[in-house]
């Protein structure tokens, strides 16, 4: 068979004019984690209601149907990947012939450009390197195409971490004059925190001292916080003290860990007045 020169650069230049047939814009926003998994979002612009461009609602195997279709936002392993991790349909559309009609029929539903639309992933799938956003249609009964417009790697999600506790120390009234030097309060008297992230991080918890002798709780008495027998004080600016609680576990939707604050009492070598004794401050949970 013969083929001119001409014909394969008449070739080249209609396949350049397909791959350029969409010319949308598709912007990543951010990830979110939800109870049910991780949350895509991004963002389409550069859509026209003057695109004269073929409609992604002209099946490729049936052009010939005139049922329409519905625009998804998705999440796929790779460009042009017919594998979609999860598909999120943003809308049911009449039968269009171009790009420019589909979104006159988005916007009878309300939409707008920019458009904004997320994808939910279960927290089960595996989402492999490469895996990319783009937009695709569908077709009842008749089955999809693989994704139109361009492809881009979602946002990194944001580390979110809640967290309650127990914000007390009691020591309670069994202490002496020769007692208090030492001293650590019962299993049930000391402060906890219960720190839960959706991913692994670490956070760094501290305890803010006047100075190196530890918080003053009145008649020659201070207390010095620790975390696992490692004192948390930090005193001002300093860099020093402080625990890092490090998060990590694979094949979990969240990694959290439970803290006991203790603490123990110095008299710096003196006898100290008897009564009350009760004193504050802050604890201060860093996160990434």
């Amino acid at each position: 068979m013969f083929i001119s020169l001409k014909n394969l650069t008449f070739m080249a230049l209609l396949w350049a004019l397909m791959l350029d047939a969409h010319a949308l814009t598709i912007t990543p926003t951010e990830t979110r984690y939800e109870a049910a998994g991780n949350r895509y979002y991004f963002t389409v612009s550069d859509w026209s209601t003057s695109d004269t461009s073929p409609s992604f609602c002209i099946n490729p195997l049936y052009p010939e149907n005139e049922q329409g279709c519905f625009l998804e936002a998705s999440l796929v392993t790779a460009p042009g990947s017919r594998y979609f991790i999860a598909s999120q349909k943003i809308a049911d559309l009449p039968n269009s012939k171009t790009m420019g009609q589909a979104l006159q029929d988005l916007m009878k539903l309300g939409f707008s450009i920019p458009l904004r639309v997320s994808v939910l992933v279960p927290r089960e799938k595996e989402i492999p390197p490469g895996t990319c956003l783009t937009l695709s249609a569908g077709f009842y009964g008749l089955g999809g195409i693989p994704g139109f417009g361009p492809c881009v790697a979602p946002v990194a999600p944001v580390v979110q971490c809640d967290m309650v506790g127990k914000n007390t120390i009691e020591y309670g009234r069994g202490l002496f004059e020769d007692t208090v030097e030492g001293a650590k309060p019962s299993a049930l008297g000391g402060a906890w925190v219960d720190i839960k992230c959706t991913a692994s991080t670490t956070v760094r918890i501290t305890a803010a001292y006047p100075d190196s002798s530890g918080v003053p709780l009145g008649r020659g008495v201070t207390a010095t916080l620790d975390i696992d027998g490692q004192d948390i004080g930090v005193v001002g600016n300093s860099t020093q003290g402080g625990y890092n609680l490090v998060l990590e576990g694979p094949d979990k939707w969240w990694w959290g860990e439970r803290k006991f604050i203790s603490s123990t009492l110095h008299t710096g070598g003196k006898t100290p007045e008897p009564g009350d004794i009760s004193g504050s401050t802050w604890i201060e949970i860093y996160i990434p």
